[in-house]
């Protein structure tokens, strides 16, 4: 692979990638495409791209990744962002765009739209800050434009590429230190029963179990390069 600086369109694809959360793949591919017809000179493949510019920028904790999702009505997208290699200090994380009470609030919203899509309604009355609709409203329009959060094809509010690229490793945390939670009460709440109501808890622990399995959020493919 080619260490030398990167070449132009390189850098424009920095930028561009610098500037949005997440940048479609089509986006990408019809700009390589006008580049490449505009100046006469034939560009990389984009995973070539991809590996030179992390090869340039890891040192910053940086790089490009991927994320594939197919949704609901079997579309499949692609979208390509930097993401921060780094677990460090949540505000960071999320992106210094953000006010330190709008990342407590996606810090929220986003474990509750890991357990699936969400209306509007459905996220005012979490009540995880106390703000008016049209408070809520606006902060959802923040973090859809900076690709934290999307709309799925019946409009419902979903985990946007972003969240996908960025946060696997808080959102799992999250919400394996919920089920854990749910399961020690329960384990309380079976062992201060008789023997036979201690079976039928069991039972119902285990449906419980295969229940927390079956809501716990299919990760959509990364791509590293």
């Amino acid at each position: 692979m080619n260490a030398g600086p990167l070449k132009e369109y390189e850098q424009c694809l920095m930028q561009m990638l610098l500037n949005h959360g997440a940048v479609d793949d089509e986006v990408i591919v019809a700009f390589l495409e006008q580049y490449q017809e505009k100046y006469k000179e034939k560009v990389d493949s984009l995973q070539e791209i991809f590996r030179r510019i992390n090869h340039r920028i890891r040192h910053l904790s940086l790089e490009v990744r991927s994320v594939v999702e197919i949704s609901a009505d079997h579309q499949r997208r692609i979208s390509h962002g930097l993401v921060n290699t780094l677990e460090d200090n949540i505000l960071k994380k999320f992106g210094t765009s953000l006010s330190e009470e709008e990342t407590i609030y996606f810090a929220d919203l986003c474990i509750n739209l890991s357990s699936g899509p969400m209306s509007t309604k459905d996220i005012e009355s979490l009540r995880i800050r106390p703000w008016s609709a049209s408070q809520v409203a606006s902060v959802l329009s923040k973090l859809e434009k900076l690709c934290w959060i999307a709309r799925n094809h019946r409009g419902y509010w979903v985990l946007g590429p972003k969240s996908y690229l960025e946060l696997r490793q808080y959102i799992e945390r999250a919400m394996e230190e919920s089920e854990e939670g749910e399961g020690a009460g329960s384990s309380s709440s079976s062992s201060s029963s008789s023997s036979s109501s201690s079976s039928s808890s069991s039972s119902n622990n285990n449906n419980n179990n295969n229940n927390n399995n079956n809501n716990r959020l299919q990760w959509p493919q990364i791509l590293s390069y």
